[in-house]
């Protein structure tokens, strides 16, 4: 994993703009090309990062991708889909293009594209309609395509409409963790803030559904729920004992099971300056 995500940062690296090349990404608040992710669940990592370095434009950005995906030996998207997608793209502005995700979990690493869709260019499930296109995920080991949307309403009735797939008290169980997180009924008055949700498919599996909520629009940073990252090893040998709240990550996942929900933060790589992985590689911050 090491030496493919090594692989993945050359192309930061080598950019011809170094002293842009570790702050310009809009993969993390600030503006870190590389993000780290865990679950609280499992010790598997994750890493999401820029497949090129700032001075490649947006619309070139998911070739970039399909390159370096390439070059790392993973299997690439099917070449009908990369069409589709490319088609997406060139009906509206991007604003970052593509990124590459891996996973590693027990010595197997997969590749996941995160590509930008700009609103209206590709139709959503009907769980999602009226909701904001934001990305889709594309996983091409298990043939796995995520669309992920932000819910411009947030309320109880829109958030039901979206879970629907979910038996009732799965429902429940994942509204009571997010009220609980957000620290605001859902039934109030009050405005909630923005919430993201994404709908995966899989050949011979029912569709999944998760929501997602900004670390700082969390009640107390997080705080609460940094019991349950610290308990993986993956995550403490990243953060170690340093006490850095949610809200210097990035994006909470909630993830429904029947009886509970599971819970994956990321952040900047920017924190785990002390890795390995990264040590050395941030002259141009």
């Amino acid at each position: 994993m090491v030496d493919m995500l090594a692989c993945c940062l050359a192309p930061l690296e080598g950019s011809c703009w170094p002293e842009v090349a570790w702050r310009f990404s809009r993969l993390t608040s600030d503006g870190f090309p590389v993000e780290f992710g865990f679950s609280g669940e499992e010790d598997g990592f994750r890493v999401v990062c820029e497949v090129a370095g700032p001075e490649c434009a947006h619309s070139a950005r998911l070739d970039a991708g399909l390159t370096l995906i390439r070059s790392i030996g993973l299997t690439p998207p099917d070449p009908a889909l990369v069409r589709d997608l490319q088609a997406a793209q060139a009906d509206g502005a991007l604003q970052w293009g593509c990124w590459l995700g891996l996973r590693c979990k027990n010595s197997d690493v997969r590749a996941k594209l995160y590509i930008e869709t700009p609103p209206g260019s590709i139709p959503l499930p009907p769980a999602l309609a009226g909701s904001r296109s934001h990305m889709m995920g594309w996983e091409p080991s298990r043939g796995l395509l995520e669309r992920y949307a932000v819910i411009p309403d947030a309320s109880e009735a829109r958030l039901r409409h979206v879970l629907r797939s979910l038996p009732t008290l799965s429902q429940d169980i994942l509204l009571d963790a997010a009220e609980r997180l957000v620290g605001l009924p859902r039934r109030s008055p009050l405005k909630w803030p923005s919430v993201g949700a994404s709908i995966a498919e899989e050949p011979g599996s029912s569709p999944s559904v998760a929501l997602f909520l900004r670390a700082e629009a969390l009640r107390d940073g997080g705080r609460t729920l940094l019991p349950i990252f610290a308990r993986r090893a993956a995550y403490r040998s990243l953060l170690g004992s340093q006490p850095h709240a949610l809200s210097g990550h990035g994006v909470l996942t909630l993830i429904p099971h029947d009886d509970r929900v599971e819970f994956r933060t990321n952040f900047s790589a920017r924190l785990a300056a002390q890795s390995e992985v990264l040590a050395g590689r941030q002259s141009g911050t």
